[in-house]
């Protein structure tokens, strides 16, 4: 009896002592989680497998963070709402970001994660555009006020185009602006390759179709980043500085694991294939770092390259945008160690 009751005892300090071993490495023994919100630039897609990849990979927790993921509906909604406080951190358009700025939006980038601008005009492969001069004569849909209308002027006239050369469509939605080529009416529409030609390539077979990438030919403007209030950054510096390491983690892991990656993204996804989001992610690694970046930390920041797209948003939009950039952007919480 007295045998049976010291291996009780035994047994329950070693039940304890596990329990107590895997809490530490948990990451919850040290301390509570933080609850934080990121609202992302629209519904889930390839490009967002940072995310997912340190939520489910545990990269957050070990951070002592419980995040929220939450779809945006635009790059400009969600900086509005980073503004206003309604998120703790977003993912958004870096021109989107300044021009928000300029108006007055309190918050900075404290990460970008897809460094080569991914506007294009995508087609039907028996209707290519492959050089700059294949552009005159063509019609072009966009959508009204869309940032890749904006983009696609300011390209042409660094290519050297004539505006008034092009035909020039504008639809209330993206989705119209897709059907105007799949039914004829234009030869290309502009908008995002890194999330849009994966999926047209799915859903238009057996037509081919392919894009013309305005950074191969001489676009150079940030795209998609994490923003924070100014009020986050200055009172939990250190909260931003544990989301952006396990964000990093993320893009890292992802990198090395796109296939892995794109199966979590996919849970998360509206309507893509599981071979959509698979080469949505190609596409992204192929724009994490831009030429002055490379070999840098993941989401480290050029100023040059900053420099570049406020130039593109002075050339592209009315504002006046500051050229200090501090007022823009903020590498301090970038861990250098992440690739």
């Amino acid at each position: 009896m007295k045998a049976s009751r010291i291996s009780l005892l035994l047994l329950g300090v070693a039940v304890a002592a596990s329990a107590a071993f895997l809490l530490l490495r948990s990451g919850s023994f040290d301390r509570p989680l933080d609850k934080v919100s990121l609202r992302l630039n629209w519904t889930v897609y390839g490009e967002h497998a940072p995310f997912y990849a340190a939520k489910e990979n545990g990269f957050f927790r070990e951070q002592g963070l419980d995040v929220e993921i939450l779809p945006g509906s635009g790059s400009g909604a969600t900086v509005k709402l980073i503004g206003e406080g309604a998120s703790d951190f977003g993912y958004a358009d870096s021109g989107t970001v300044i021009k928000g700025i300029t108006s007055g939006a309190k918050l900075k980038s404290v990460a970008v994660f897809t460094q080569r601008n991914t506007q294009s005009l995508m087609f039907f492969k028996d209707k290519p555009i492959r050089q700059p001069q294949d552009i005159i004569g063509k019609r072009l849909a966009f959508t009204s006020g869309d940032a890749s209308a904006q983009v696609f002027f300011s390209t042409l006239v660094s290519m050297g185009i004539d505006a008034s050369k092009v035909k020039v469509l504008y639809y209330s939605t993206p989705r119209e602006k897709e059907q105007a080529v799949f039914d004829g009416k234009a030869d290309a529409f502009g908008g995002l390759y890194i999330d849009q030609l994966p999926r047209l390539r799915e859903q238009w077979k057996p037509r081919e179709v392919d894009a013309f990438k305005f950074h191969e030919h001489g676009l150079e403007a940030l795209a998609m980043g994490i923003v924070a209030h100014d009020d986050l950054i200055k009172r939990r510096p250190d909260l931003v500085k544990r989301f952006v390491a396990a964000s990093q983690r993320g893009a890292q892991w992802a990198q090395g694991h796109p296939a892995e990656a794109a199966a979590l993204v996919f849970k998360h996804t509206q309507g893509d294939t599981l071979a959509s989001v698979r080469t949505q992610i190609d596409y992204w690694i192929a724009c994490i770092h831009s030429p002055r970046t490379m070999g840098k930390a993941v989401g480290w920041m050029a100023p040059e390259d900053w420099a570049a797209t406020i130039d593109l948003v002075a050339k592209t939009t009315q504002i006046e945008a500051s050229r200090d950039l501090s007022a823009y952007f903020d590498n301090q919480f970038i861990n250098q160690d992440i690739r």
